[in-house]
C-alpha cells in the first residue's frame, strides 16, 4: 500500500458549526441537529464558512522501547461539502483556506461559478497537494447565490470535511 493511502485520515465538521459572513443579508437562520438552515433575500449571495478540526502537531506514541514521536497527517488532498438546497439557491464557489492563506479555489469554468444545484449536493474537490504550514486551522468556504422566485432561496449545510495524509 502506498504511503499516501496508508496515512490517510478524514476530518469532518457538522453543519451546525457553519458561520455566515454577511448576516445582514439573511432573513432566517437556524442552527439545529440537522445542520445550519439559511433563507436569504433574492438576488443576493453570501459566504458560509465551515471550520475543520484536524491534527497538525507532533504526538507521542507508546512503543516497545518507550515513546516514539510521530507527525499527524499534514498534506491536504481533498475537500468535501454536504448541503441541501431548494430550487432558488445555487452553490457557485468553494474555497479552502489554511489560516489566512487560500490554498484552493473551485470557481468553475473561467471563474463564472460551479452551478451546483440541489436538492442534495455532496461534492468532492481535489485540492492540489498542499502541505499544512501555519497551523492556524482549515476552513472550507462556500458561496451561495440566492435567486429570485418562490419559495425564497434556502440552503442547509449538513457538513464539510477534508482528507489529509502524512508525507
Amino acid at each position: 500500500m502506498s504511503k499516501r493511502k496508508e496515512g490517510r485520515k478524514y476530518y469532518w465538521t457538522h453543519g451546525v458549526n457553519t458561520q455566515v459572513e454577511y448576516p445582514q443579508h439573511v432573513e432566517f437562520l437556524r442552527h439545529w441537529g440537522g445542520g445550519t438552515q439559511v433563507r436569504q433575500r433574492a438576488r443576493t449571495s453570501n459566504w458560509f464558512h465551515l471550520t475543520i478540526p484536524a491534527e497538525i502537531f507532533f504526538h507521542a506514541k507508546r512503543s516497545t522501547g518507550g515513546f516514539e514521536r510521530f507527525k499527524a497527517p499534514n498534506v491536504i488532498q481533498v475537500a468535501y461539502i454536504n448541503a441541501s438546497l431548494n430550487e432558488n439557491a445555487i452553490i457557485n464557489h468553494v474555497h479552502v483556506w489554511e489560516g489566512n492563506q487560500r490554498i484552493a479555489a473551485f470557481d468553475g469554468p473561467e471563474g463564472r461559478g460551479l452551478d451546483l444545484r440541489g436538492p442534495d449536493v455532496y461534492e468532492r474537490f481535489d485540492v492540489p497537494d498542499h502541505r499544512l504550514t501555519n497551523h492556524n486551522g482549515i476552513v472550507v468556504c462556500v458561496r451561495v447565490e440566492f435567486l429570485n422566485g418562490e419559495p425564497q432561496g434556502e440552503v442547509n449545510f449538513n457538513g464539510a470535511g477534508i482528507r489529509l495524509y502524512q508525507d
